[in-house]
């Protein structure tokens, strides 16, 4: 490499250490901000691969650190997380293995989930007549990403409890 290359080789390389610091990443993601820095794609190939050695990129992990946090802090549908997933430019390969893998492992069901995100909003539909309730709370967790088995599941235990 020409002492030019090795620079810019440094420069892009603590591009992505500074965006990684910040959360984890996608490889599409990062190759798609260090083109920013340099068109030299061999250059972006030997950073990915150093970032790579260092486990600091992987998509697996990505994937399920992406799906903890809509878990945790604004729950999501399997079929939304899976759309977020591809837009980040993970292959659905690796999205169907961590999905199958997290459904699996006893992670939180998609009922569950629903109910957790329609939490929060229930209190706005609780004088809303059973048809309008029905539809709210319908278009709400469709909008979340929730299938429709899911969301009747998930409205048919909310009528039960009131």
């Amino acid at each position: 490499m020409e002492e030019k290359d090795k620079e810019l080789f440094e420069k892009i390389l603590n591009k992505a250490y500074h965006l990684l610091s910040f959360r984890p990443r996608a490889e599409a993601e990062i190759r798609r901000r260090l083109q920013k820095h340099t068109k030299k794609e061999v250059l972006i190939d030997k950073v990915v691969e150093r970032l790579r050695e260092l486990n600091l990129l992987n998509d697996h992990e990505f994937v399920r650190w992406w799906v903890e946090e809509r878990q945790t802090f604004r729950p999501k549908g399997k079929q939304l997380i899976e759309l977020e997933l591809k837009r980040q430019g993970i292959k659905k390969e690796i999205i169907d293995e961590v999905l199958g893998q997290e459904g699996a492992s006893g992670s939180l069901s998609q009922v569950e989930l629903a109910r957790q995100a329609i939490k929060k909003k229930i209190s706005l539909y609780k004088n809303l007549s059973r048809r309008e309730f029905r539809q709210k709370v319908g278009e709400f967790l469709a909008r979340r990403g929730f299938d429709w088995e899911t969301i009747g599941s998930v409205i048919d235990s909310l009528k039960e409890e009131e």
